[in-house]
């Protein structure tokens, strides 16, 4: 599921809450509407959990209310590591079409 990884991506760049993802999603050119309600997002955060590959404490700042953090665990490191490899293994698939496309229409 691609939401997860790109989750996985932001967490392993900087733990987070749900609201701050929820924003940094636009990084990839999603919009709000790509993952639908706020609550689809902690849908996907609570996916996660629950395969441990993030984990989440709160925190409770000196006023307001206080905030779900999550962060990645060694398990949802390994998960990006293969993310990656598989990632690179379609860019190759892509570019190689791509330059047969090339060859064929100039």
């Amino acid at each position: 599921m691609w939401h997860h990884g790109m989750l996985l991506l932001l967490l392993t760049e900087k733990p987070s809450h749900g609201y701050e993802l929820f924003e940094r999603l636009s990084e990839f050119g999603c919009k709000p509407s790509d993952i639908g309600q706020k609550g689809n997002l902690y849908k996907y955060l609570s996916e996660l959990e629950d395969l441990q590959l993030i984990s989440s404490k709160w925190e409770q700042p000196k006023k307001g209310p206080g905030k779900k953090i999550y962060s990645v665990t060694i398990e949802g490191t390994n998960r990006i590591r293969e993310l990656q490899r598989q990632l690179r293994m379609v860019h190759s698939r892509i570019d190689h079409l791509l330059h047969r496309v090339k060859d064929v229409l100039g």
